[in-house]
């Protein structure tokens, strides 16, 4: 009976064992590497083309691109006239070989004109938060953390 075609024209069938764990161990590196490449071109937040940062004495406005992560990565809170805007994303390969995981935070002071209640966020589903707030009319100033709304333009 012949051998099947895989075993025929399989590393391991006609070359040693020790070429074969080579040829896993380049395999492991070429996934590996498309990992890498996968997130090399990705744009970190305040550094895209669709990233603006306008803070002024009765203006606050924070767009930035983090299309790489998801609405439920991302937190903004306020704390001390501190707005903070983090994100983490991870992620690992279906074979359990390796593990990617990005993380920024940014942290802006929120002028004093803007009123901390009307602060809102909004998240494109081009992966553009903006984050607004509005001149001070009235506002406690007490920390809080801001929900971020699904809309559609940023």
């Amino acid at each position: 009976e012949l051998a099947p075609w895989n075993d025929i024209f399989s590393p391991s069938s006609i070359l040693p064992a020790s070429f074969t764990s080579r040829f896993r161990d380049i395999e492991k590196m070429m996934r590996d590497m498309e990992n890498v490449l996968e997130h090399k071109y990705l744009s970190f937040p305040a550094r895209g083309e669709d990233s603006e940062v306008q803070i002024g004495e009765n203006k606050l406005r924070v767009k930035l691109s983090v299309h790489q992560f998801k609405p439920e990565d991302i937190t903004v809170k306020i704390d001390n006239n501190k707005l903070t805007i983090s994100g983490k994303h991870e992620k690992k390969s279906d074979e359990g070989h390796s593990y990617f995981a990005q993380e920024f935070t940014q942290q802006y002071t929120i002028p004093e004109g803007i009123d901390q209640d009307s602060i809102i966020s909004t998240f494109s589903d081009e992966g553009v938060l903006l984050i607004q707030g509005k001149p001070k009319n009235s506002g406690t100033g007490e920390p809080r953390e801001i929900p971020i709304d699904r809309g559609n333009k940023a």
